[in-house]
C-alpha cells in the first residue's frame, strides 16, 4: 500500500514535483514503475486532469491518483480548477484530511478561492471532518455561490447535529435569488425531523408543493418521515397514499412513523400489505413493539422473520432494556451467543447500559469478557458503554483504565468519564480530565460536559472548588454561548447555597425563567438547609409543596432543619402533616445480583 505523501506539504512551492527528497524507497520504487506504466501525456493539462480522474473513480486506484498528480508538478504542469476539484474530492474519498489542506493552501496561493466549485469540494472536505468554522470561512469567501455550495454546507452541518444551524441557512437560502432543489429540502426535512420543528417543517412541505417538487419520491420519504417524527403520522400517511411509485424507503418510512408513534396495528397492516418486507420493515415493527407494546409480540415477529439480522435481535434486547427487565435482557444476550448471530457494539453497549442501571457489576464484568473476546473493547462506543458501567457500580479504577485504553475517544468517551468521576464525588479528577478535554483537537465541550464539572463543585465545601463552578457556569454560557438548563440551574444553587448565597440562587432562577420547575425550588430549599436559614426554608418550602405536594422528602428536610434548631414542637407539627397527607419515607434498599451459574457461563462462552 502506497504510504502518505509527506512530500506533499511542498504542494504550493514551484518545485520540480509535489513528492519531496523525504520520500520513502517504496515510493520511489513505485514512481519508477509509473513511468514505465505510463506515457508521458505532452504538456497538456487536460489530458493530466482526465488521467486523473479516471483512476480516482476507482475506489482501489485513490492513492495512485495523488502520486500521479506529483508526476503531473514533476513537469512542470499547473493544475487547473477541474484538477484541483478531482484532487480534493480524492482526498475526501481517502479520508486524507491533512491533503486536502495542502491542497486548501495551493488554491489560496493559486488565486482559486473564489472558485465555486473548488469551493464546494473544500466545503466537504471540511464538513466531512465536522470541521464547520473552516468550512463556513471557505463559504464565505465565494463570490458567486451555486447551489451544490450551499447544499454542501448544509449538509455538513445536519451531519455534525448542529440542526439549528443548518435551518438558519436554509431560510438564508430561501431569502437569496438562489433556488433550492430536492437535495436542499430533503436537507431541511431532516432537520425538521431531528428538532421536531412541526410549523418549520409544514412551511418546508408548502414550498416543496409551491415549486413542484411534490411528486419527487425521495422528497415525499423525507415528508414521511418528518410528519412521523413530530407525531403527526396522519399526515404522513397521506403523503404515502399520494406517492404513485411507492419504493421501499416508502414503505418503511410510514412503517416506521407509524410504530414510532405507537400505533402498532397500522404498522402491521403496512407490513402486511408491502410487496416485499425487508429486514427494515420488520425492525420498525418491532422496535415500536418494544416501545408501546408487549415483549413476547417482538420475540414472536422475530422468529416470524426469513432472514432476522443483529440489529432485529439489537431492538429486543433494548426493549428489555427500556421496560427494565435486565434478567430477560441477559438471558436473550446469552441466547443470541448460542445461537450464533454476531454481537456488535450496540449489542455490547445496550446491555451494558441495562447492567449499568441495575448496578449489576458481577454480570457487568461477564459482559466486558464477552466484548473483549469479540474484539470491541477498545471501540468507541462499547469502551464509552464500560466506562459507564464501571463508574455506575463504584469501580472508578476500572473505568479509568477502560477509558485510557481506548484508542480513539469521542466527546461521549469523554463525559462519560466525567460524569463517572462526578458521581462517585471525585472532584479533583473530574475537573482535570475537563480542563485536558479543552485542550484536545477538535472536541467542543457541550452541555452535558459542563453539567458534570457543575455537579462536582456543587458537591463540594471548599471555596476554591465552588469558586471554579462559578466560573465554569460563566465559561459555558458567556464563551460556550450554552443554554443554561434545568439541571445547570440546579447544580449552580448548590454552589451559591454552599457559598452563602442562596439570595443570590433565588434571583438565578427568576432570570433564567425557571420560576415553575419544583427541582430548582427543591434544590434552593437544600441550600437553605445547608445554612441553616429557617424562614428561607419555609418560604421554599411552601413553594415546593405548591408544585409537588407529594414529595416527601421536602417534608423531612424541613423537619430535620427544625430539629437541628431545637424546635420540637415544628418538628411535631411536620410529622402530623405528612401523616394527615399519607406521606411516608420510603426505607432504604438494595438491588441483588443475579446467581445463575448457567447464564453467566453461556454468556462467556
Amino acid at each position: 500500500m502506497l504510504p502518505p505523501l509527506r512530500g506533499l506539504r511542498r504542494f504550493s512551492r514551484q518545485a520540480s514535483a509535489w513528492v519531496g527528497p523525504d520520500s520513502s524507497p517504496h515510493l520511489v520504487s513505485k514512481r519508477a514503475n509509473h513511468d514505465h506504466q505510463y506515457p508521458m501525456y505532452s504538456n497538456n493539462v487536460v489530458s493530466w486532469t482526465i488521467h486523473l480522474s479516471n483512476l480516482a473513480k476507482h475506489d482501489s486506484h485513490g492513492e495512485k491518483a495523488m502520486f500521479e498528480a506529483s508526476r503531473m508538478r514533476s513537469f512542470g504542469i499547473e493544475p487547473n480548477s477541474y484538477t484541483l476539484v478531482c484532487l480534493i474530492n480524492t482526498s475526501i474519498d481517502l479520508g486524507w484530511i491533512f491533503y486536502g489542506k495542502e491542497l486548501h493552501c495551493y488554491v489560496i496561493q493559486s488565486g482559486f478561492s473564489s472558485n465555486v466549485y473548488i469551493g464546494s469540494s473544500l466545503i466537504s472536505l471540511y464538513a466531512r471532518s465536522e470541521l464547520l468554522t473552516e468550512a463556513q470561512k471557505v463559504f464565505d469567501e465565494i463570490t458567486s455561490r451555486n447551489i451544490v455550495a450551499w447544499n454542501s454546507l448544509i449538509c455538513g452541518y445536519i451531519q455534525s447535529g448542529q440542526f439549528l444551524e443548518a435551518m438558519s441557512l436554509v431560510v438564508e437560502l430561501e431569502r437569496s435569488d438562489m433556488r433550492a432543489d430536492s437535495f436542499t429540502f430533503n436537507a431541511a426535512l431532516t432537520a425538521c425531523a431531528q428538532q421536531c420543528l412541526l410549523d418549520f417543517g409544514q412551511a418546508i412541505h408548502s414550498r416543496i408543493v409551491k415549486v413542484g417538487l411534490n411528486w419527487n419520491v425521495v422528497v415525499q420519504n423525507c415528508l414521511i418521515h418528518m410528519y412521523g417524527k413530530c407525531g403527526c403520522v396522519d399526515e404522513g400517511v397521506k403523503v404515502f397514499n399520494e406517492i404513485t411509485h411507492k419504493d421501499l424507503v416508502s414503505w418503511n418510512s410510514v412503517i416506521g412513523a407509524s410504530a414510532a408513534n405507537g400505533r402498532l396495528a397500522e404498522s402491521f397492516n403496512f407490513l402486511n400489505q408491502m410487496p416485499c418486507p425487508d429486514t427494515i420493515s420488520y425492525n420498525e415493527v418491532i422496535h415500536g413493539i418494544t416501545q408501546f407494546g408487549n415483549m413476547e409480540d417482538a420475540v414472536r415477529l422475530l422468529s416470524q422473520m426469513p432472514n432476522p439480522s443483529p440489529p432485529s435481535w439489537n431492538s429486543v434486547i433494548t426493549g428489555y432494556i427500556i421496560q427494565d427487565r435486565v434478567v430477560e435482557a441477559l438471558e436473550f444476550f446469552a441466547k443470541m451467543r448460542l445461537e450464533g448471530v454476531e454481537q456488535d457494539e450496540f449489542t455490547h453497549s445496550t446491555i451494558l447500559k441495562g447492567v449499568s442501571s441495575s448496578s449489576a457489576l458481577t454480570w457487568g464484568r461477564v459482559v466486558h469478557s464477552s466484548a473483549i473476546k469479540s474484539g470491541l473493547d477498545t471501540s468507541v462506543i462499547c469502551g464509552s458503554a464500560l466506562v459507564g458501567m464501571y463508574s455506575k457500580c463504584g469501580e472508578i479504577s476500572s473505568a479509568e483504565l477502560v477509558f485510557h485504553s481506548l484508542p480513539k475517544k469521542n466527546l461521549v468517551s469523554w463525559n462519560t468519564m466525567l460524569a463517572g468521576y462526578a458521581h462517585n464525588g471525585k472532584a479533583s479528577e473530574a475537573i482535570r480530565l475537563f480542563e485536558q478535554l479543552k485542550t484536545v483537537p477538535g472536541l467542543t465541550p457541550d452541555d452535558l460536559t459542563f453539567l458534570s464539572v457543575l455537579s462536582v463543585s456543587a458537591q463540594g465545601n471548599a471555596g476554591e472548588k465552588l469558586q471554579l463552578g462559578s466560573q465554569y457556569f460563566k465559561t459555558m454560557t458567556k464563551e460556550y454561548k450554552i443554554k443554561p438548563t434545568v439541571e445547570h440551574c440546579t447544580c449552580m444553587i448548590g454552589i451559591l447555597g454552599r457559598r452563602g448565597e442562596a439570595w443570590r440562587a433565588k434571583e438565578m432562577i427568576r432570570e433564567l425563567g425557571y420560576w415553575t420547575f419544583g427541582s430548582v425550588w427543591k434544590a434552593l430549599l437544600s441550600a437553605c438547609c445547608w445554612n441553616g436559614d429557617v424562614k428561607g426554608a419555609e418560604a421554599t418550602t411552601a413553594k415546593v409543596i405548591e408544585l409537588d405536594r407529594e414529595d416527601e422528602l421536602v417534608y423531612v428536610q424541613l423537619s430535620n432543619l427544625y430539629a437541628y434548631h431545637g424546635r420540637w414542637r415544628d418538628v411535631s407539627n411536620v410529622r402530623r402533616l405528612m401523616k394527615d397527607r399519607r406521606l411516608l419515607k420510603e426505607p432504604g434498599c438494595s438491588w441483588l445480583e443475579m446467581d445463575d451459574v448457567d447464564l453467566a457461563t453461556s454468556i462467556e462462552n
